[in-house]
């Protein structure tokens, strides 16, 4: 048997993979116009290099409230904290392009585009559970959302 990283073992097991690691939900709000308030899912996939703290982060996330916005992006985040081995707390950032549409063209947005979509935050465990609370910047901080959200059970 040859551990994963050592020398003879196979190339696909160096570096992870793209395997499930968890699923996160979140709820939150639009500070921008159309103010909105927010609540999504994403699935935690990875790490997604031989950095052990990268992470593929596929999201779907709605707004309600006078208008209707979705929102699919395809996150890659960086868990900073880890790297630097905080204890505590974990700073992150993270980037993806996404797809943003809404139910009705508002003033600087058209009704369906694609964006860049980038934030930063900061996560804790407790115990069994992780929560978070990010800055998220939609067409490269276009939109403002600020969210909070915890790892769900699936």
């Amino acid at each position: 048997v040859v551990a994963p990283g050592q020398p003879g073992a196979p190339a696909a097991a160096v570096g992870g993979g793209m395997g499930y690691r968890r699923a996160l939900g979140y709820t939150g709000m639009n500070v921008d116009k159309p103010e909105q308030f927010v609540f999504g899912v994403r699935l935690e996939m990875g790490p997604v290099s031989n950095n052990p703290n990268v992470y593929f982060v596929p999201e779907l996330g709605f707004g309600v409230f006078n208008k209707s916005s979705l929102l699919l992006a395809g996150n890659i985040r960086w868990d900073v904290g880890e790297t630097l081995r905080l204890k505590g707390v974990n700073p992150y950032v993270y980037g993806g392009p996404g797809l943003l549409f809404f139910s009705k063209k508002i003033e600087k947005q058209d009704k369906t585009e694609g964006v860049l979509n980038l934030g930063y935050g900061l996560s804790k465990d407790f115990g069994t559970w992780t929560g978070f609370i990010e800055h998220q910047g939609i067409d490269i901080y276009s939109l403002h959302r600020i969210l909070f959200g915890a790892n769900i059970g699936f």
